[in-house]
């Protein structure tokens, strides 16, 4: 089954999580298999936070999580054209792919690599 994300949605959660200076994308749960369906979320990024807002199937926002950039020890993206992103933290390691040419908003996802790349080295 296939999500709709638009720019509007993007910017909506962009203003409601970012702080300083946003950037904000569209990702899913990384799974070895796609029974059940994978987690759908739209991720800000800002200077102090990362911010995963969880969708359901209706894209009706489900849930929050904030981890503070603090909080991370080592971002690794991997993939040529799905880009693979595993967060390591002091709790937790979050996994999540990010398909940059999503029709309408492939500007927002190309941000979203740039930024989690830099934040990488």
């Amino acid at each position: 089954m296939k999500i709709a994300i638009t720019k509007s949605a993007l910017e909506e959660a962009k203003s409601k999580y970012g702080n300083f200076q946003p950037f904000s994308g569209y990702v899913e749960e990384d799974k070895k298999f796609f029974l059940p369906l994978p987690k759908y979320y739209i991720v800000v990024l800002d200077k102090y936070n990362l911010t995963l807002s969880q969708l359901d199937i209706k894209l009706d926002e489900k849930t929050v999580e904030v981890i503070p950039l603090k909080k991370i020890r080592s971002i690794k993206v991997t993939g040529r054209s799905i880009r693979r992103v595993s967060i390591i933290t002091r709790d937790e390691t979050i996994k999540f792919i990010i398909k940059p040419n999503v029709i309408g908003i492939k500007e927002y996802q190309k941000k979203m690599i740039s930024k989690f790349e830099s934040l990488s080295k």
